[in-house]
């Protein structure tokens, strides 16, 4: 039976986890870059498409204003 480290082994998958996170990272930044070129390709020749507001930005709980006092 080998023994290993604990922290040793940690380190390990946290590198892993790491690098697993750099690589969907990549493919993410690869998709933003190809979505704004599409964009500016499509803006270019007369398209325009609205754009949606931003995803990090709270919405508005529409079963709040709906209520009366």
């Amino acid at each position: 039976m080998k023994n290993t480290d604990p922290e040793a082994e940690k380190i390990k998958q946290l590198k892993a986890r790491i690098a697993d996170l750099e690589r969907a990272l990549d493919r993410k930044q690869i998709q933003v870059d190809y979505h704004d070129e599409l964009l500016r390709v499509l803006e270019e020749n007369g398209v325009t498409i609205p754009k949606k507001d931003s995803p990090t930005k709270p919405a508005a709980d529409s079963s709040d204003s709906s209520k009366e006092l």
